[in-house]
């Protein structure tokens, strides 16, 4: 390296894997609620973009999180 700092290993593909069902369950868990609560209330798309805003923001978190274990 050339800062003379060792970079551990990274996450496996099971990981990576994992992580990646993580976010696309978030985004669709966020999706899938603004959509019922848009059908509800009938506002348009106003909950169903809240509700992507919500899961890529969780999505986000989830993913930092479980990289933040890789980071030195």
């Amino acid at each position: 390296m050339p800062d003379g700092k060792e970079q551990g290993p990274g996450p496996d593909f099971s990981v990576l894997l994992g992580m990646g069902i993580t976010v696309a369950a978030c985004v669709a868990l966020g999706v899938g609620l603004g959509l019922v609560a848009d059908a509800h209330w009938h506002t348009g798309p106003l909950w169903t973009l809240v509700g992507l805003g919500a899961g890529v923001c969780l999505a986000a978190f989830a993913v930092y999180g479980e990289f933040r274990k890789y980071l030195s």
